[in-house]
């Protein structure tokens, strides 16, 4: 009897033996976790003071919601409680950004950190934000724009005997040969270099020269008059400002369908200010548009859609980008006869009875568009 109780027994062992492991249950976390902070952006890790800078950040809570923000600079101290904020006022030295959040129920979060460090702009080299040629594939002998913007510089210099320049500007050169030019900005800290390059093309180049249409070509003004005169800024009519936009026509028919557009610019050297509109208005911008007559309803309140040219001061000379080159190929792939422009300032409020500003006024014969393909 006691061995079938033992063997009994040894049997039972070994069941339990085989039977799995259990993990012992955990306890649940607590609902009162601190939030997590996250810095999803700091836009420039170095900057001159003055500069702007912006900070975004987020927050994730356990429980609840994230009801409060505090950005804290390790030079400046307190900076925003808001969650994305823009500053021109950090002190120059190396900071410490810390970011923290709060939940709703006034659990503060640990605090997260990014650097930015603020350099006199006197320790620092020359900035070149622009040096590019337009167009950078042209035939033999034909022209381009060299154009440039430099900051913090003591002087500016071009190669291939441009010479010494001003920070920002352009200028028409002709190249023979294939080139590369150099732009060297130089200060007391020391010198910064770009190039840009113009490639002589082998093959055959055609070049178009085009007038605009004067029967298809005028402004329209804000209150709906439709004049023949391609003007654009603002106009004295009984006693009130009125804003007016010029429009421009070009028939691009005889461009044979299927040609690659090398480069294509705008020569406005006809046009003449009427007082003083860039002071007021601001830039001037070229737009690309379609038209069949002239009408009020052409007539753009406002910037919309981005400019394919756009100038501070007189349009005075070639007017050329890749982008004008890209919208007189897109009018062509398109199977249109027509290649049309709306020219408006930036300043385009269209609030009349304010004081009066200016226009730029175009001759129509004068208004050119060269297309090389």
């Amino acid at each position: 009897m006691k061995r079938l109780l033992f063997l009994a027994l040894a049997i039972l062992l070994v069941f339990i033996s085989c039977l799995p492991v259990l993990p012992a249950a955990q306890a649940p976390l607590p609902d009162n976790q601190p939030p997590v902070a996250y810095i999803d952006l700091i836009s420039a890790s170095q900057i001159v003071p003055g500069d702007k800078i912006t900070f975004t950040g987020h927050g994730v809570a356990s429980a609840g919601s994230v009801v409060a923000y505090s950005w804290w600079s390790s030079i400046n101290g307190d900076l925003s409680t808001s969650p994305s904020f823009t500053t021109t006022l950090l002190s120059e030295g190396t900071h410490t950004i810390w970011f923290k959040v709060q939940d709703s129920a006034g659990i503060w979060s640990r605090e997260v950190s990014g650097n930015v460090n603020v350099v006199s702009i006197s320790n620092m080299p020359p900035t070149i934000k622009v040096f590019q040629v337009t167009p950078s594939e042209i035939g033999a002998s034909q022209p381009v724009i060299l154009s440039w913007d430099v900051s913090n510089a003591s002087s500016v210099d071009i190669d291939h005997d441009i010479g010494y320049v001003s920070s920002t500007g352009d200028k028409t050169v002709v190249p023979f040969n294939n080139t590369v030019y150099k732009l060297t900005a130089t200060n007391k800290v020391g010198s910064v270099t770009a190039t840009t390059e113009v490639t002589i093309l082998t093959v055959p180049i055609h070049t178009v020269e085009l007038y605009a249409i004067a029967a298809e070509s005028g402004h329209v003004r804000y209150d709906g008059y439709v004049g023949a005169e391609p003007n654009v800024g603002s106009i004295i009519v009984i006693k009130s400002a009125i804003p007016m936009e010029a429009f421009l026509s070009y028939d691009i028919s005889a461009i044979p369908q299927g040609v690659e557009i090398k480069s294509a610019s705008l020569d406005f050297d006809d046009a003449r200010m009427v007082g003083n509109p860039f002071l007021a208005l601001g830039s001037l911008y070229i737009y690309p548009t379609s038209y069949d007559v002239l009408s009020i309803k052409n007539f753009t309140a406002g910037v919309v859609g981005g400019p394919i040219y756009s100038t501070g001061r007189m349009p005075i000379g070639i007017a050329s980008s890749t982008l004008v080159t890209e919208a007189v190929q897109s009018a062509i792939d398109s199977r249109g006869p027509r290649f049309q422009i709306r020219l408006q300032f930036a300043d385009c409020s269209c609030r009349t009875g304010e004081s009066y500003a200016g226009y730029v006024t175009l001759d129509s014969n004068g208004s050119k568009l060269t297309i090389r393909y």
